[in-house]
């Protein structure tokens, strides 16, 4: 029983969203962006509370947070191997056991080209003196949206526009 899924009543999650809008703890502009996140995360099997650490609103619309990416990649089986971490490159290669290998090299510059460092996002993930706490996941969502082998999720360049 343990193991069970705990589904929690619409109701309670409007109770839940509100308040965490309310607070604006997690960066929810309404309680409905907040009530969207919660539906998100009960649909995955998460506590819908999940939610508020998982993603981000971004532009109006819900984004996994590249360290959630990050997690979720690991506990599902994938490896990660570091070549090269600091404040203007985080260099590793990715492996799963469904999808093969991947090596890929993300740098400040390409950020930059990308227009990604202007994001408050991207800028509010790093801490004070240490820019690689921010670039470490970055890798990891790059991983996670690249199409895979079974027809997985598909995604191009961050902030690219879904049609």
């Amino acid at each position: 029983m343990a193991n069970e899924l705990m589904v929690v009543p619409v109701a309670d999650l409007q109770i839940i969203a509100q308040a965490m809008a309310k607070s604006g703890l997690f960066g929810f502009k309404t309680a409905e962006q907040a009530l969207s996140l919660l539906l998100i995360a009960q649909a995955e099997g998460k506590h819908p509370a999940s939610a508020a650490l998982d993603y981000d609103i971004i532009e109006n619309k819900p984004a996994k947070k590249p360290v959630a990416m990050m997690r979720d990649f690991i506990q599902s089986g994938g490896k990660v191997q570091w070549h090269k971490l600091d404040d203007t490159t985080a260099d590793a290669t990715f492996s799963h056991p469904s999808g093969g290998t991947q090596r890929f090299t993300w740098t400040l510059a390409r950020a930059k080209k990308w227009s990604i460092v202007q994001l408050a996002k991207w800028a509010s993930t790093s801490l004070p003196g240490t820019p690689s706490t921010s670039s470490r996941p970055k890798p990891a969502s790059r991983k996670a949206m690249l199409p895979t082998k079974n027809g997985g999720e598909r995604r191009t360049k961050p902030g690219a526009r879904r049609r």
